[in-house]
């Protein structure tokens, strides 16, 4: 498996970042090894430096410390264990980005003191939704539910949408020490069987959790939607809600489109409650989709990486690649035309705003794409670029070859960032869009919310909010990069269930193909490489290469066998 995330980039961001990495110039992670009489500590980025005196007692080579450059020399401040284990490297990595930090006395502090407010005392001037079959859908029964979904028929058979986010910034001061960790930490870190939270947990697992049947303090984003899919009306308010239900995905999924019968009915009897709430969503789904597709937006599934766990949860037992639930693009399609109808409201109305922003692919990266769906046997002809992913989406969709070109896309599709005025999001098919929907666990939702807000309550203090808006701009960039430490994280965990399971076989498809090795992406979506040192022939402009006189190419079967895992760069090596 060789790691999708530039370790140079990684680096760049650790020692140069003003936020979220561990930022005091000097300190790093590497190995520790003995050559010619003298220790020396590498990092990941292949810096070597001599250490400095004695070395601590529990030190061997091949350790992964951490250390303090001073002088050119390092100085060994911690022993995280053996390099070639999956856990001294996921810690260095943490340390790295500065992810092991823990909250500052205040903002624990700060934070305690939320789960004692009286949520009455803030009920004035808010509307009163209590009434309202309010749901929340989520992966696990972990997750942080921080926002809940509505959806009744009005008297001429529109769709109101209700979109239900916790208010955390009515519970974080300005300028305070949980504010402070906000922006900061910029988001919560997901890792596999654990979360590094953007807040403590008192708060995020307290006053802000949707808990049923509690009364909570939300933000509420209301749309209005006929049947083609079309948004009438948007609004939004500062409220009181009371959730009716947590509901996972994969109950969702299962009740909906299940047919096993045994499994259904004792899912009917738990969500009997907000069955219709359910079933609106599914047609409203449906409708917002079809609306997205005919403006020429790709209807494209995501596929990720999952950890089997045993029911006792631990140390993962394997890996598997599942595409999205239903009910998850439901909740992705929602946010999408809430998101773009928000931004359009602050623009329109001259409110400082955070944007996301994506560029359309360049012209290379089009041609890169149609190349390799050509390749795989797809007629690109019908399509112009701007109907491409759309186009190719359709053919490939439920084929083998689907997350191949998946691959593909996410290579040609420019990284996300963040704007002060509204920019193009490549993605989302439409020319400005906000994130708002988490603010527990992404900073640059929390300062949408900050703006909501002061618009809510009138006069908002423009100055203050721009100022806002540039400060959660400089943090919120760094969430790209948060990522990539979350992507290499998973890397490394996957890579230690693989080599668990060492005399196991895996069926794959050729991703690319150099003059010295191929990619393989793994059918449980971890990618491995396949050194060609001993095929017979490769041709690198065909992509294809020849072993034992079989043949293969971009897109070929192939089945492979574990080899050896490097852990420092989390990659699998494999062989035929």
């Amino acid at each position: 498996m060789e790691s999708r995330y530039d370790m140079q980039e990684m680096m760049d961001f650790v020692f140069n970042s003003n936020s979220t990495a561990n930022t005091e110039i000097g300190n790093a992670t590497g190995t520790l090894y003995f050559e010619n009489g003298t220790y020396t500590v590498k990092t990941r980025d292949g810096a070597v430096y001599a250490v400095d005196g004695a070395l601590p007692a529990n030190c061997k080579e091949g350790d992964k410390l951490a250390f303090i450059i001073s002088g050119g020399a390092a100085r060994v401040t911690d022993n995280f264990g053996s390099s070639a284990e999956a856990e001294p490297n996921l810690k260095a990595l943490l340390r790295d980005y500065g992810l092991d930090t823990p909250f500052s006395a205040d903002a624990l502090m700060q934070a305690k003191e939320t789960t004692f407010t009286e949520i009455t005392a803030h009920m004035a001037n808010r509307t009163d939704l209590r009434g309202k079959t309010i749901i929340t859908l989520s992966e696990t029964e972990n997750s942080r539910n921080e926002c809940g979904f509505s959806v009744e028929l009005d008297g001429e058979n529109h769709y109101i949408l209700g979109i239900h986010t916790t208010d955390v910034a009515e519970f974080v001061d300005k300028n305070s020490a949980l504010e402070n960790e906000i922006f900061t930490r910029c988001k919560t870190a997901s890792l596999p069987a654990k979360d590094i939270p953007m807040l403590p947990d008192s708060i995020t697992k307290g006053p802000c959790f949707l808990e049923v049947g509690e009364d909570r303090l939300a933000i509420s984003y209301f749309l209005t939607v006929d049947e083609e899919g079309k948004v009438l009306s948007f609004s939004f308010c500062e409220s009181v809600i009371k959730t009716a239900a947590n509901c996972l995905f994969s109950e969702i999924e299962a009740l909906f489109l299940d047919y096993d019968t045994s499994a259904i009915m004792p899912l009917r009897k738990a969500y009997a409650s907000v069955m219709p709430t359910i079933a609106n969503m599914f047609n409203l789904g449906a409708a917002l989709q079809n609306a997205r597709v005919l403006r020429g937006g790709a209807d494209i599934d995501k596929a990720e990486r999952h950890f089997v766990y045993s029911r006792h949860g631990g140390r993962p037992l394997g890996v598997v690649f599942r595409k999205d639930s239903d009910p998850k693009r439901l909740v992705r399609e929602f946010l999408s035309v809430a998101g773009q109808q928000l931004a359009r409201y602050l623009h329109e109305n001259n409110i400082p705003a955070l944007y996301r922003i994506q560029s359309e692919p360049s012209a290379e990266a089009y041609d890169s794409f149609r190349r390799h769906a050509q390749l795989i046997g797809v007629d690109t002809e019908p399509y112009t670029n701007d109907r491409l992913f759309a186009g190719v989406a359709e053919c490939i969709r439920g084929l083998r070859e689907e997350e191949l070109l998946l691959c593909e896309l996410r290579k040609a599709l420019p990284e996300t960032d963040f704007a002060d005025a509204p920019l193009k999001h490549f993605i989302h098919n439409t020319d400005m869009y906000t994130r708002f929907a988490y603010p527990l666990n992404r900073c640059a939702d929390f300062a949408t919310q900050r703006i909501v807000k002061a618009v809510i309550k009138g006069n908002p203090d423009m100055l203050m909010l721009k100022e806002k808006v540039a400060l959660a701009i400089s943090c919120a960039r760094n969430e790209s990069k948060i990522n990539k430490c979350e992507g290499f994280a998973e890397d490394l965990i996957a890579l230690d269930c693989l080599k668990r399971d060492r005399n196991k076989t895996y069926g794959g498809l050729v991703l690319s193909v150099d003059a010295e090795n191929a990619k393989i992406l793994l059918d449980n979506g971890c990618i491995a490489v396949l050194s060609l040192a001993n095929a017979a022939k490769i041709s690198v402009e065909e992509e294809k290469f020849v072993f034992d006189e079989n043949s293969y190419s971009y897109g070929s079967d192939i089945t492979v066998r574990f080899l050896d895992a490097d852990y420092e760069t989390a990659t699998l090596y494999v062989g035929i």
